[in-house]
């Protein structure tokens, strides 16, 4: 903060280094503490250079963010207005020269769209006595927001945790009530299907006793058909003789006169 008192102008960017590769909580911590003592505007002056730009293997910073959305370099970026610069390590002379000019471009630029103004932030205009006392005044409240902060974080962590054990524990002894409700429901069907069979055996076997029994019966009445059949016969036969007989009679009656 010394360093920002002491510029006649002010720093006309201000580059935030960030190697390649998870983006840690300590850094993020960084990137917070420095718009804490600072001010809202400083992200308007922030370039983001990417160190180690090899690892991303000729993608851009973008498109491999993009494969985490949930990264807090995401909005990071954002709030940077997406100005980032990108470094490879492996590049000697003269690549390295060129990479060099490209960030001394990419600085003038920025430069040019903050109308030629350079970063000053009105907490530390000058360096007075007073600044030491002002940078301890103001490093004591962002300590105490952060530790506010994890403090917040640990209990919220700590309710996830106590939720999900009551959540996997609700989990399990809805499971273990539905085994149970399922090996329930399952033994009450074999039971009814049980049942639904042997009322079909006994059915089957009712049926097959009536068919029986019909069967006795049609030849019963069959039998009394055919004996009624032949008694109407012989009834006729022993008509016919009787008539024979009286005719004869009368015949023999009418020879004798």
């Amino acid at each position: 903060m010394k360093a920002f008192s002491s510029m006649t102008s002010g720093p006309d960017v201000i580059c935030y280094v960030i190697e390649i590769g998870s983006y840690t909580e300590e850094e993020l911590g960084v990137y917070k503490r420095l718009k804490a003592l600072l001010d809202g505007d400083v992200v308007s002056y922030m370039l983001l250079v990417f160190t180690h730009g090899d690892r991303l293997g000729g993608k851009g910073v973008g498109e491999v963010l993009q494969r985490a959305p949930t990264s807090p370099l995401l909005q990071v970026l954002a709030e940077c207005g997406d100005r980032h610069w990108v470094v490879d390590n492996t590049l000697k002379k003269p690549g390295s020269q060129e990479q060099v000019k490209g960030l001394l471009e990419a600085v003038r630029k920025m430069k040019t769209a903050n109308g030629g103004r350079s970063y000053q932030c009105p907490h530390y205009v000058t360096n007075t006595p007073s600044l030491a006392g002002e940078l301890t005044a103001r490093m004591d409240s962002v300590d105490r927001c952060e530790a506010l902060g994890k403090k917040f974080t640990q209990r919220l962590t700590s309710k996830l945790d106590q939720t999900q054990v009551t959540a996997t524990t609700q989990r399990h002894d809805l499971a273990k009530k539905t085994q149970e409700r399922d090996a329930k429901l399952r033994a009450k069907e074999t039971s009814l299907q049980q049942q639904v069979n042997d009322a079909s055996a006994r059915l089957s076997q009712q049926q097959q006793s009536v068919a029986a029994q019909t069967s006795q019966v049609q030849k019963l009445q069959a039998k009394q058909a055919q004996d009624a059949q032949q008694r109407q016969q012989q009834q006729q036969q022993l008509q016919a003789q009787h008539a024979a007989a009286l005719q004869q009679k009368a015949n023999e009656i009418a020879t004798l006169k």
